[in-house]
């Protein structure tokens, strides 16, 4: 699937498919676990890293469900 320029989603690539929708990360993401290992150590910022994601790809799925609910289609996190 070819995205617009300016998409946000435009430097993601995909790692996983979940319920239909395929899930894409930025590059950019694992800046942010560099950072919060250099913030707080190993252990508590990979472990803020993990909490972190799985708050964001559940509430991104609430998106998902949420079009889908009302008729829209979600196929990109």
């Amino acid at each position: 699937m070819n995205f617009p320029t300016d998409s946000p989603l435009i430097f993601g690539f995909p790692i996983a498919t979940l319920w239909g929708a395929r899930i894409r990360v930025s590059p950019f993401y694992f800046a942010l676990l560099l950072l919060l290992i250099g913030r707080f150590g190993g252990a508590v910022g990979v472990l803020a890293f993990l909490v972190l994601s799985v708050s964001t790809l559940l509430h991104e799925f609430g998106h998902v469900f949420a079009a889908r609910l009302t008729g829209g289609d979600a196929d990109d996190v």
